[in-house]
């Protein structure tokens, strides 16, 4: 092979090459775009879903088994709150539970109509307050809290907190009181957070200490 030839078939070589490296980077460079592009749709996608979806008091009022929580909120003047902007997560709890608590309070208690006194109403909001985080948690969360040994929840009750104990399936809430609530009904999605419902009211101290002088009452009277 003579010179010339060899030299030309070096630059063919390099150019070859060059060639190549070229399309490698735009290949390259096209897949960043696509990837850019199928994450852009999907959060687009996400925030039009979640614009989609009911707020989180439209979701309590549309659930049977919350219509207590839902005339609480009412009274407690809480619902524009579940129903504004927010990423709250929501401990819901069921109607059995409010029952529950009305026996435990005695006969001056038969319906959430009786918390009519000033008193009694900011009692209320605050016990309700306390069911509601201000950060959007789903059980995956809860769960990843959990393992990091993160587990406490601070509540829109200012100063009180919420315990949580995830094990498997079962995910427990931990209030002032000796029994923890039970999730029942897991990650009810709402365009400004998420739902879970519990089978107990989450009792903050305040509570604990009005049951308390319901109970000394009682005494005195007998």
């Amino acid at each position: 092979m003579d010179e010339k030839c060899y030299d030309h078939l070096i630059i063919r070589k390099i150019t070859l090459k060059i060639t190549t490296m070229k399309i490698e980077k735009s290949i390259q460079k096209l897949m960043f775009l696509m990837v850019l592009f199928v994450g852009f749709v999907s959060c687009d996608d996400d925030d039009d879903n979640n614009e989609d979806r009911p707020t989180t008091a439209e979701v309590v009022a549309d659930e049977n088994d919350l219509s207590l929580l839902e005339l609480a909120l009412d009274a407690a003047g809480l619902t524009a709150t579940l129903d504004g902007e927010g990423n709250f997560t929501v401990f819901a709890p069921t109607n059995s539970a409010f029952i529950n608590l009305l026996n435990e309070l005695g006969d001056d208690y038969d319906s959430l109509d009786d918390f009519d006194e000033d008193v009694e109403i900011d009692l209320l909001r605050n016990i309700l307050l306390y069911h509601v985080v201000g950060v959007d948690y789903d059980s995956d969360d809860l769960a990843r809290l959990d393992d990091d040994d993160d587990d406490e929840l601070a509540t829109l009750f200012a100063g009180n907190t919420l315990d949580i104990d995830v094990d498997g399936d079962s995910v427990q809430i931990g209030d002032e009181s000796d029994v923890d609530a039970n999730v029942i009904n897991a990650n009810i999605r709402t365009s400004n957070g998420v739902v879970h419902k519990i089978d107990k009211i989450l009792l903050p101290q305040e509570a604990i200490d009005f049951l308390n002088s319901l109970d000394d009452d009682d005494d005195d009277n007998d």
